[in-house]
């Protein structure tokens, strides 16, 4: 309750209210906030609409969108999790931008205000159309009524507006954000080896001790995720200081591969549970995982990648659940690479074989079906589109 009496100073301060009305039902969860600008920032922008990239559970509907009102720039978005979904809010300013288009991203604040932008593979696109605030992760559970307020106005280090959660889900969201960091902790990288893998057993100690204090005020699935989270992210850390200290020239194979058997006992006894993959730490060190495996077999400073051996060693290793979730992820990004189509497609198809009529599999054909050729005289493929709810369109 003290949390939640200082986040409502905190907007009482700022001069923002919100009026409490009734509880969703069990079976849904409310979505409702502001967003505060400076109108001459961002000029001839102004909030658009809200739009909601779910990143778990995987769903046929990745995105939900709502309108902001003009007038007082608020929004309100009523979802039917059946679980604990946590993704990024998105703050869209452009009212006919494509939010199934993942590469549309960016943002800036008032002093940058640039008069195009220009995408990471180097391409200028005007600005008008191109940009939109995002980066604002959010969780929300059956029955939450959480409330939110996105400042502009007020950026973080790293560019981040500032946000302000109260309501039911408050908690979780809070301490999501106090606990999410950008950029890895070289600290660790100075020290030797042994001591620095020390050091990030301390650090996840730490951490681990924090969220234990938190426990009694977030929900105990919100617990699970953080504490799988920070579990993986020490893993993540201590694999990322072995592979430094066994990369490069100055070792032989056998050198390399009896250090590696020697560093990396702690993966020794690992088991991948699927229930573990509602955390995105852990999708991510499946890379790792079979790195791992290639270095205490070979020797050599291979990392993953998407040849032939990499999935084949990965359809030996994983469970198909955890092999489904990893190789969705790694197809996500892979094929809206140019080059995907003359070397790799055959993985897309790979894919559908083994995973057809599944989320994932329904995903990934709109990807294919965006890049899909079409020459003269060819009919255009069908796009089946889902909306929010499942219905089809």
């Amino acid at each position: 309750m003290k949390a939640q009496s200082s986040v409502y100073g905190i907007l009482l301060l700022l001069g923002i209210s919100f009026t409490l009305i009734a509880q969703p039902g069990d079976a849904s969860a409310i979505l409702r906030g502001k967003v505060i600008f400076d109108p001459d920032s961002i000029y001839p922008l102004k909030p658009y609409s809200v739009i909601v990239q779910k990143d778990w559970p995987i769903t046929y509907s990745q995105f939900e969108q709502e309108p902001i009102n003009p007038e007082d720039y608020s929004f309100r978005i009523e979802m039917d999790p059946e679980q604990l979904t946590y993704g990024t809010i998105i703050i869209n300013f452009y009212k006919d931008i494509d939010s199934t288009a993942l590469e549309r991203q960016g943002h800036w604040t008032g002093s940058q205000r640039p008069d195009n932008y220009r995408t990471s593979d180097g391409f200028v696109r005007e600005y008008v159309s191109r940009i939109r605030f995002s980066g604002t992760r959010f969780v929300i559970e059956p029955g939450n009524n959480l409330h939110m307020v996105v400042n502009f106005n007020e950026v973080d280090s790293i560019t981040r507006p500032q946000v302000f959660f109260s309501g039911t889900g408050a908690s979780n969201n809070n301490l999501r954000r106090s606990m999410y960091t950008i950029g890895f902790d070289s600290e660790s990288f100075r020290l030797p080896l042994d001591k620095g893998l020390s050091r990030e057993d301390d650090l996840l100690a730490a951490k681990l001790e924090k969220l234990k204090l938190a426990k009694d005020t977030i929900s105990e699935a919100y617990y699970q995720l953080l504490h799988t989270d920070a579990l993986f992210d020490n893993l993540s850390a201590k694999h990322a200081l072995i592979r430094a200290s066994l990369y490069g020239p100055d070792r032989s194979i056998d050198e390399k591969r009896a250090l590696a058997r020697h560093y990396y006992t702690f993966l020794d006894t690992l088991t991948l549970k699927t229930e573990y993959l509602i955390s995105r730490e852990f999708r991510g060190f499946l890379n790792f995982y079979l790195e791992y495996i290639n270095r205490i077999v070979t020797g050599r400073d291979v990392s993953y990648d998407a040849s032939d051996n990499n999935l084949y060693l990965a359809k030996s290793i994983f469970e198909p659940e955890l092999l489904k979730t990893f190789l969705f992820e790694r197809l996500t990004m892979q094929m809206n690479a140019m080059n995907f189509y003359k070397t790799r497609a055959y993985q897309y198809y790979e894919f559908e074989s083994l995973f057809p009529n599944t989320p994932e599999s329904y995903r990934l054909k709109q990807i294919h079906l965006k890049r899909f050729q079409v020459s003269n005289g060819q009919p255009a493929p069908d796009l089946e589109l889902i909306d929010s709810l499942g219905k089809t369109i």
